[in-house]
């Protein structure tokens, strides 16, 4: 008999650079309403290092499928 297994891996790195630049287009936000310090650094330091880790990471999902022969328990191991 066979199954199919399915598995998801998640690349938390590309999950924290994706948050970055999120972060990144808050502050870009705050810039535009009101020019800050906090908000340019929230801008540079979101997009660029986001962008940086978002790049090296990869995908953030991965799914593979593999198919597995499972044996019966009456199958004896000899």
């Amino acid at each position: 008999m066979e199954t199919k297994i399915t598995i998801t891996r998640y690349n938390v790195t590309a999950m924290i650079g994706w948050a970055g630049i999120c972060v990144g287009l808050i502050g870009c936000a705050v810039q535009y309403f009101v020019p800050s310090p906090v908000g340019f650094a929230l801008l540079a330091i979101g997009l660029v290092g986001g962008g940086i880790t978002v790049s090296l990471a990869g995908t953030i999902k991965t799914v593979t499928t593999r198919r597995v022969k499972l044996r019966s328990p009456t199958d004896s191991d000899s």
